[in-house]
């Protein structure tokens, strides 16, 4: 009879396995979490813009109708018809669930009937903050323009 001796050996990860796994995952997502950030800033600065053109479109349509362009009470009728509040940027105008808040004012000429200047406002209800670009705005005449950040304004609609 022979006498085995076998010893069975632990199998699973030594500490030294563990913390260079660990290390690993921590300098991927010192890397990939700025970027996905700046990912979702991009994303919801193309809301903001999509707003502000909607928006455009609809004051043109009511300046060839009525041969006027409407204030912010009645471009939110425009948008949501029944509708009278502030105006967002998302699918539904009336959601304070938008990240901006989107007004309307005269023009250079300083009369609404003749021109006007949109401007999205960054919503700080959705805990939204665009430090490249700060909030958007666009003319009557086209001219699309940003009131802060660190961007140009070439910078803030094209990319």
């Amino acid at each position: 009879m022979r006498c085995s001796n076998t010893s069975k050996r632990a199998t699973g990860f030594t500490l030294i396995e563990v913390i260079v796994v660990v290390a690993i995952v921590a300098i991927l997502a010192r890397v990939a979490y700025p970027s996905y950030l700046e990912h979702v800033t991009r994303g919801k600065r193309a809301e903001g813009k999509t707003a502000l053109l909607k928006a455009a479109q609809l004051q043109e349509r009511n300046y060839v109708a009525n041969s006027t362009y409407v204030g912010t009470a009645g471009l939110a009728d425009l948008m949501k018809p029944g509708y009278g509040g502030p105006i967002y940027s998302c699918e539904d105008p009336t959601s304070a669930t938008g990240n901006y808040t989107i007004t309307v004012a005269a023009g250079p000429s300083g009369n609404l009937q003749q021109d006007f200047v949109l401007t999205a406002t960054q919503n700080a209800a959705a805990h939204f903050s665009d430090a490249k670009c700060g909030n958007l705005t666009l003319s009557s005449s086209g001219v699309r323009g940003r009131d802060s950040g660190t961007w140009s304004v070439s910078d803030c609609w094209n990319r």
